[in-house]
């Protein structure tokens, strides 16, 4: 994540200004972006998809070895959930006087609910452990 040092400080001001403790990323399971990420990849040319459709698309093809098919996009979302974390913890870490919780949550329309995302050990180093 790439952010101008403006936009940071801005983002730092905003979270003291507001008490902000918590932050949440949110992708529900009806998401059409991410849904063509790992299907036909029908917009792939629009602007700034490319890499992240490389990146979700990588990680489809690695957890199909290692999970059922059913718990598959559960999987890659909170794979890619779970990266969003860790670039917003590095932008965070400059912020000394901030201390921010950021969470990630999948959003089930279909029960109208918010699940927890898979942790990052499960998702992220899976593919790592002996």
């Amino acid at each position: 994540m790439t952010l101008k040092m403006n936009t940071l400080e801005c983002i730092k001001k905003l979270i003291i200004e507001y008490q902000i403790e918590e932050v949440s990323f949110v992708l529900s399971t009806n998401n059409d972006i991410f849904k063509d990420a790992i299907g036909k990849q029908n917009f792939i040319d629009i602007f700034g998809l490319r890499n992240i459709y490389s990146q979700i698309h990588k990680e489809k093809s690695n957890s199909e070895l290692f999970w059922p098919s059913d718990l598959n996009f559960a999987s890659l979302i909170s794979y890619y959930l779970n990266t969003k974390i860790k670039e917003l913890q590095m932008v965070f870490e400059q912020f000394k006087e901030v201390s921010v919780e950021i969470s990630g949550r999948i959003y089930d329309r279909h029960d109208n609910s918010f699940k927890k995302i898979y942790h990052d050990l499960v998702c992220v180093k899976r593919h790592y452990l002996n």
